[in-house]
């Protein structure tokens, strides 16, 4: 099994946090199909199809994972608030408005450690 790492949306509302995580989710099974992705309620009471995108992940998609963040983010209007938390909720990295080339570099190390944990 990979490691589980958790996206969340910050500065936006549930609803809005909803849809960027179906967005993001339909984007990396595009380009890293092999890679598991799955919406999760932010609270199992709440009727929302779910805030935060599980992604379950092994070493070698590390980079098509990277990348597909990146381009995806790129490809927002606005850039989106995102905490990557890994599965005991410690925050990876918060990403609040930078370039989609530093955030590549940036990302592929980031989740490539907590992987290779």
């Amino acid at each position: 099994m990979g490691t589980e790492l958790l996206i969340s949306f910050s500065d936006v509302s549930l609803d809005e946090a909803g849809s960027n995580a179906e967005d993001l989710k339909r984007h990396l099974e595009m380009v890293a199909p092999g890679v598991e992705a799955e919406q999760r309620r932010t609270d199992s009471r709440a009727q929302d199809m779910g805030a935060i995108l599980v992604i379950i992940l092994a070493g070698p998609a590390v980079v098509a994972v990277a990348k597909g963040i990146a381009d995806w983010i790129r490809m927002q209007g606005k850039k989106p608030g995102l905490v990557i938390s890994n599965n005991e909720g410690k925050e990876i990295l918060r990403i609040d408005d930078m370039s989609s080339g530093d955030l590549r570099a940036l990302l592929e190390g980031k989740i490539g450690d907590t992987v290779g944990q």
